[in-house]
C-alpha cells in the first residue's frame, strides 16, 4: 500500500492518541507496530499516566527517533482523564486511539484514513483480540460499508463486530469538540462515550477488516474477577444510554441493551464464590428484571438467547444459579 505523509506545515490527518500506565513491557511492540503503519500522515500523542515502571523513558526513546511521537506526562488519574489530556494536546483532522499494550496491523490507519477522506465522521475497522502472540495476519472480510443512523447506534449496542472500545474508531475533530464527555465511572465508560459520539454523527463507514489487535492480559478489566462497584458502573452506563435514548428512534433497542446488560450483571453476581457484598445489587437487578419481562420478551433486539436466559432467570432459581456457577473460572471470586 502506498505511503502517504502530512504535507509540510499542514496538520496531520489523524492523530492517535495513547494512554499509558505500567505498560514498559508491552510499549516497544505496541510502538513498533504504530510505526510500520503504511499511511504516515499521524501524530501520536504518548500520555504517560504517571507510570512508576519504565514506561516513560520507553516513550521518550521512541519520540526521540521519530517526530511524530510527543510525550505528555500527567499524574495518575486513569485512561480517560489520560485520553482527554491528549485531545487538548492534538493537532489532527481526526482522532484514533490505541490502549498501550495493543497492536496495529500496518495497514490499520489507512483503512481508518479512507473513510476519513471520503468525508465521514465517524469510521471503524473490525478488532480481533489475542493473549500471547498477536494475529499473524488480517482475516479477509466483507468490504467496508456505510451504516446510516440510527442502525450504526444499534449496531454499537448488539454487534460485537463494531465493539465498544475507543480504540479501533476514527472520529472527526467536530464530533470530539461536540460531545460532553462522561465521568464518574472508571468501567464501561468507552460505551459511554462512543454512544454520545455515534449519536453526533449521521451514521458510520464500517471497514469489517479486523486490524485493531486487542490483547488480553491477566488483571485487566476483561479478564479479573469484577467487584459489585465494577458491575454498577455497567449498569450505571446503562441506564444513562438509555435515559439519552428516550423519545429518539433507538430507544427500543436502548431498551433491550438495558435488559440483556442486567441480565448478564446477575449472571456476573451469581458466578462469584462470595455472593454477600453482591446481593443489594442483585436484588435490584432481579426487580427490574420481573418488571420488564413482558416487554423485553417481545422485543426484535433481545436475541433469543438472551431471552432464554431471561426465563432462566425469572424462574429458574437454584438451577439458573447453578448453572451460573458451572462457568466460575480457576481462582476467580
Amino acid at each position: 500500500m502506498k505511503m502517504e505523509s502530512a504535507a509540510a506545515g499542514q496538520p496531520p490527518l489523524i492523530s492517535l492518541v495513547v494512554p499509558v500506565y505500567n505498560a514498559g513491557a508491552w510499549l516497544d511492540e505496541a510502538m513498533a507496530s504504530i510505526r510500520r503503519q503504511s499511511f504516515e500522515a499521524f501524530e501520536v500523542l504518548l500520555v504517560d499516566d504517571g507510570s512508576t515502571d519504565d514506561s516513560a523513558q520507553k516513550c521518550s526513546r521512541v519520540c526521540a527517533e521519530d517526530a511524530r511521537f510527543r510525550l505528555l506526562r500527567q499524574k495518575n488519574a486513569g485512561p480517560a482523564a489520560a485520553r482527554l489530556t491528549g485531545i487538548r494536546a492534538a493537532s489532527g483532522q481526526y482522532f484514533a486511539f490505541m490502549d498501550a499494550d495493543d497492536r496495529l496491523a500496518p495497514e490499520h490507519l489507512a483503512r481508518l484514513a479512507a473513510g476519513a477522506k471520503a468525508g465521514h465522521a465517524l469510521c471503524c475497522t473490525g478488532w480481533q483480540s489475542f493473549a500471547d502472540r498477536p494475529p499473524e495476519a488480517v482475516p479477509k472480510a466483507e468490504a467496508p460499508g456505510w451504516l446510516a443512523g440510527p442502525n450504526h447506534l444499534n449496531r454499537l449496542l448488539h454487534d460485537q463486530a463494531i465493539g465498544w472500545g475507543l480504540w479501533n474508531k476514527l472520529y472527526s475533530r467536530r464530533l470530539i469538540e461536540a460531545v460532553k464527555w462522561p465521568v464518574g465511572v472508571r468501567h464501561n465508560e468507552d460505551l459511554w462515550a462512543n454512544w454520545r459520539l455515534f449519536a453526533a454523527a449521521d451514521g458510520l463507514y464500517f471497514d469489517p477488516a479486523p486490524t485493531y489487535c486487542y490483547r488480553l492480559t491477566e488483571g485487566s478489566a476483561s479478564r479479573r474477577t469484577p467487584t459489585p462497584e465494577d458491575l454498577q458502573d455497567h449498569w450505571t452506563v446503562a441506564q444513562a444510554i438509555l435515559n439519552e435514548a428516550e423519545g429518539t428512534p433507538s430507544e427500543e433497542s436502548a431498551r433491550a441493551f438495558h435488559y440483556e446488560k442486567m441480565l448478564y450483571l446477575y449472571s456476573m453476581a451469581l458466578r462469584q464464590k462470595d455472593m454477600a457484598p453482591y446481593r443489594p445489587l442483585m436484588k435490584e437487578l432481579a426487580g427490574h428484571i420481573r418488571a420488564e419481562f413482558g416487554p423485553a420478551m417481545g422485543s426484535p433486539y433481545l436475541p433469543r438467547p438472551m431471552k432464554a436466559a431471561a426465563v432462566l432467570t425469572r424462574f429458574g432459581g437454584p438451577v439458573y444459579r447453578a448453572l451460573c456457577r458451572m462457568l466460575l473460572p480457576k481462582g476467580s471470586g
